[in-house]
């Protein structure tokens, strides 16, 4: 079980670097998937929070200029993102409680659903 100082930590790191989006998916019957990525430079603080979502880093491209650092990535999507969404809900900015707020509600009420689709989110 994830402490509250570890949400609390997730929720910082969130504000300033994360990404909270609703994305289509290509295949039939899985649209409307919540998403949070980070990406940063700092390859130990991107682990973290990989190990905490359950997921693993992944590298990103490296800049177009010698002296740019290397980027890492990670991301988590479907319901584990929409409930890490709601979980740091409350720690976080303004700003960002409303794009949390537009995802989940877009998600809840099926948004980019087929007419046959099963299923409005990723696994």
């Amino acid at each position: 079980m994830i402490s509250a100082v570890d949400i609390a930590k997730m929720a910082g790191i969130l504000e300033g670097e994360g990404c909270f989006y609703l994305t289509r998916q290509s295949k039939p019957g899985w649209k409307g998937c919540p998403r949070i990525t980070l990406i940063m430079t700092d390859r130990d603080i991107v682990e973290w929070v990989a190990v905490r979502w359950g997921v693993r880093v992944l590298p990103q491209k490296q800049g177009k200029k010698a002296h740019y650092k290397p980027q890492y990535r990670a991301e988590v999507v479907g319901h584990r993102a929409a409930q890490w969404m709601l979980t740091i809900y409350s720690l976080m900015g303004v700003r960002r409680r409303t794009k949390i707020r537009e995802v989940t509600a877009l998600w809840r009420a099926g948004w980019g659903k087929g007419d046959n689709a099963k299923k409005i989110c990723c696994p």
